[in-house]
Parts: structure tokens; C-alpha cells; sequence
């Protein structure tokens, strides 16, 4: 799938993910190839959120983010993002909006 594709609600996930750090967007988003459905695209995105929340230095080290983010910013943001990641998918596919 193509984040185009994506519903409304579903999409501002990615805008979320924006205001944490634009590689974390550019990760979520480019994943997005790996999957056929909106559910198990969340689903994904949701298991690589939190394996990030787990070590965020490692995460933040590894993209060479030290003056960017810090891992408490970075945690988080990735709260706020797992939170409306979840009601997304509790949320009717047919009550999110339109795809983009």
C-alpha cells in the first residue's frame, strides 16, 4: 500500500510522527510498501514504535540525532503516536475519512 491510500485518521499518524523527528516519518512512511491493508500497516507501525521506545538512545544514536531529540522527547512522542495509532484501529475503517 502507499501512504496515499491511507485514511484520514490513519494519516495523521505520519503527522504525529513529523513533529517527533522527520526520519521516524520517513521510516513509517516508506514501510508502508510492506503492507496490503490500513489495519496492518498500524499494526506494523505500532510493533516498530515501541521496539523504538525500548531504546531510544540506541534509536537516536543510530540516526545520529543527539541535537535533534532526546530520548525522553523521543519517548514521549512515540506515547502520543502509539496512543492515536490504537484508536485508529479501534476506529471503524469506514468512520476514519476518506483516503487522502
Amino acid at each position: 500500500m502507499d501512504t496515499d491510500d491511507l485514511s484520514e485518521m490513519a494519516y495523521v499518524s505520519l503527522k504525529i510522527s513529523e513533529k517527533i523527528n522527520h526520519i521516524l516519518t520517513l521510516e513509517l512512511g516508506g514501510g508502508s510498501r510492506f503492507y496490503k491493508t490500513e489495519d496492518t500497516y498500524l499494526k506494523g507501525m505500532l510493533g516498530y514504535i515501541r521496539m523504538i521506545r525500548k531504546q531510544p538512545d540506541e534509536y537516536i544514536d543510530s540516526w545520529g540525532l543527539e541535537n535533534e531529540i532526546n530520548a525522553k522527547q523521543l519517548t514521549e512522542g512515540i506515547n502520543k503516536l502509539e496512543k492515536h495509532i490504537l484508536k485508529t484501529l479501534s476506529t471503524p475503517l469506514n468512520m476514519r475519512g476518506v483516503p487522502r
